[in-house]
């Protein structure tokens, strides 16, 4: 060291230096990754990132561990929050970035397994049942519905046409269940359709009026003939 850098200047040159290398690793580190200033949160902005730096970043949030193979690795994702997320809800983002370009999270053993959505009912997806409730998410699961008042394989001819990409039905005529495989989101919105559909017809009404200057047998026969059948019924 010359000789110049002795003495009162030797501290200055440490403290240089020090600041030096944390600029480095501020650079090195992706703005996503900077911690939120709500409490247990995390600020999100991936604007086009390579989807391995993403689930990097989850799995470093969340404690997940995750398997990348093949093409997957090359696809990037957008996800963007203009409010900090909690954990749960950078996982949530993250498969719906994923759902995007056809792709799911299947969990085997303690790992997340991040594969096409296309073949996944053959994959070991988590099962749902009428007994358990999972909150609606982009994540594929296996349902079990059971039809009840018609038959299954009618319910699921109408289903199929509403499946998400990758998705599968699959009837077992025994016990007059369907086997969906689908993403959660997307099975609570079959539901809620066909909830509608077996509504009954509530709109009839009944209304009373009085007459004054009518015979209530006699205009109820004139009014009930020329009602369509099936409209209404006319009684005195």
């Amino acid at each position: 060291m010359p000789s110049w850098l002795t003495g009162r200047a030797a501290p200055l040159v440490g403290a240089l230096s020090v600041l030096a290398a944390l600029a480095a690793l501020a650079i090195g580190a992706p703005a996503a990754a900077q911690p939120s200033r709500s409490p247990g949160r995390v600020d999100v902005s991936f604007d086009d990132t390579p989807l391995v730096e993403v689930v990097r970043y989850v799995a470093r949030v969340t404690g997940r561990r995750f398997v990348l193979t093949g093409a997957v690795r090359d696809v990037r994702v957008t996800i963007v929050s203009g409010r900090p997320v909690t954990p749960a809800q950078l996982y949530d983002g993250l498969i719906a970035a994923l759902a995007a370009h056809g792709l799911t999270i299947v969990r085997s053993g303690a790992y997340d397994h991040v594969v096409p959505a296309e073949g996944v009912e053959g994959r070991p997806v988590p099962v749902e049942t009428d007994e358990t409730t999972a909150p609606p998410s982009e994540r594929f699961r296996l349902h079990a519905l059971r039809v009840r008042g018609e038959a299954a394989e009618d319910t699921a001819a109408l289903l199929r046409n509403f499946s998400s990409p990758g998705g599968a039905i699959v009837v077992d005529a025994r016990t007059n269940t369907l086997l969906v495989t689908d993403t959660d989101a997307n099975v609570r919105r079959m539901l809620t359709l066909l909830a509608h559909l077996r509504r009954p017809e509530t709109d009839e009404r009944v209304r009373v009026e009085r007459l004054r200057h009518a015979d209530a047998e006699s205009l109820a026969a004139t009014l009930s003939a020329t009602t369509p059948r099936g409209a209404s019924r006319v009684q005195p």
